[in-house]
């Protein structure tokens, strides 16, 4: 344990230049081997590690005066005193590495999100081929599954960037190391969520088409929204439902109003949009104009929110690729 939590402090040292200071200003530590306390979060550790250090300077003591020529350096003093801190300390070890490992994939996380801007390119690729047999991520192929359509537009909108949230809160579903997804979105949870300075805007995805998009979708897209309109009062809430295909039926649920279990009644500002539709949004105005912002996207969707109660479920489906098109000629 002791080793991995030097190699994660060395690791934020060298990569992130990243130190917790709250122990590095205490005169007893110096910056060795040592310094993986930096992420100690309390005084009780120093003193614990000062308590080891004196236990094993006394036992060498001993071993001196049974062998005058013993010899023992610095590097001994210190690997000895980490192994004594952690047989007397294994709770605080445990913890210096959570803190760490945390810190670490935060700061990878900011890392891959900044990386965004720039692989709009790969981005349009990925979602072009989204709802097909194979994808491609680092020169692997895989069969794109749900968490992999939910991950490419999380990225999109990476790229987009001006969201308020932590990075990790932009997400529903889980990441690995590599920052790929391990699954989709939990029950209960909006596939993306990004908090901007006038609107947030709640993002859901599938790749069901016809009647099942219609039976599975609508009541946790509307749930999920109402949930998000009830907690920001202060701002305005939009939902944007993905698919390969929008159903008329779910079209038509989306078209009216919705009403929870306390007979609350909610329009939803949900707005149905195919992923071509939205690849082509990102682009021509991201992509290629590089004008695309989370106020542009509020004008799409107030346009089309604007029309939905004027015009039929049908027709509100071809105003909404209307209104996309002469965004994209502006």
């Amino acid at each position: 344990m002791i080793n991995r939590a030097i190699n994660n402090s060395q690791l934020l040292n060298k990569k992130f230049n990243y130190q917790d200071k709250s122990i590095f200003n205490k005169k007893n530590i110096e910056k060795t081997e040592l310094s993986f306390l930096a992420n100690a979060t309390n005084k009780k550790d120093i003193k614990s590690l000062l308590k080891a250090r004196k236990f094993v300077e006394d036992s060498l003591q001993k071993v001196k005066k049974t062998d005058p020529n013993f010899k023992f350096n610095k590097e001994h003093y210190d690997f000895f005193t980490l192994k004594v801190f952690e047989t007397l300390n294994p709770d605080s070890v445990k913890k210096i590495i959570y803190k760490t490992e945390d810190k670490i994939n935060e700061l990878n996380e900011i890392e891959f999100f900044k990386a965004q801007k720039k692989l709009s390119k790969e981005i349009i690729d990925t979602l072009e081929k989204i709802d097909g047999n194979l994808i491609s991520y680092k020169g692997i192929e895989f069969e794109p599954e749900p968490e992999h359509l939910e991950w490419i537009i999380w990225r999109a909108f990476l790229a987009i960037n001006s969201f308020n949230n932590e990075i990790k809160n932009t997400r529903g579903f889980p990441v690995d190391a590599n920052f790929l997804p391990i699954h989709h979105a939990s029950g209960g949870k909006e596939d993306l969520f990004f908090e901007f300075d006038d609107y947030c805007l709640l993002i859901e995805v599938t790749f069901k088409t016809g009647g099942s998009q219609f039976k599975d979708e609508v009541e946790p897209v509307y749930q999920h929204t109402t949930k998000k309109i009830n907690l920001y009062k202060n701002k305005s809430v939009y939902c944007l439902f993905l698919a390969p295909q929008i159903d008329l039926n779910l079209s038509n649920s989306f078209h009216g109003t919705y009403f929870d279990n306390q007979n609350n009644e909610y329009s939803g500002n949900i707005i149905p949009m195919t992923i071509k539709q939205f690849t082509k949004i990102f682009g021509e105005l991201f992509h290629k104009k590089n004008t695309l912002t989370p106020i542009v996207f509020r004008d799409i969707f107030d346009k089309i929110l604007l029309m939905k109660s004027e015009i039929k479920p049908n027709e509100w489906l071809f105003f909404i690729n209307k209104a996309i098109e002469e965004k994209l000629q502006n």
